[in-house]
């Protein structure tokens, strides 16, 4: 797995055919425009699970829910 931080109007290239550019970038959300094939099938996945980080002081406190579950 590559991990990148891209800032918007910077692309990354895949293979000969694929490119993605940030187009848009907020604090949780980012755009994305995928230029590819029609032969390739590209689907959206969400996550399983969505986490909130809370920062208090120097400590890190990390909450989990699972997809579903109310707050």
């Amino acid at each position: 797995m590559l991990k990148l931080a891209l800032k918007p109007g910077e692309t990354l290239k895949i293979g000969d055919e694929v490119k993605v550019t940030v187009m848009l970038s907020t604090y949780n959300r980012i755009q994305l425009m995928i230029d590819a094939p029609r032969e390739i099938n590209i689907q959206r996945e969400k996550p399983e699970k969505s986490r909130i980080i809370v920062v208090a002081g120097k400590e890190r406190v990390q909450i989990t829910k699972t997809e579903g579950e109310q707050w």
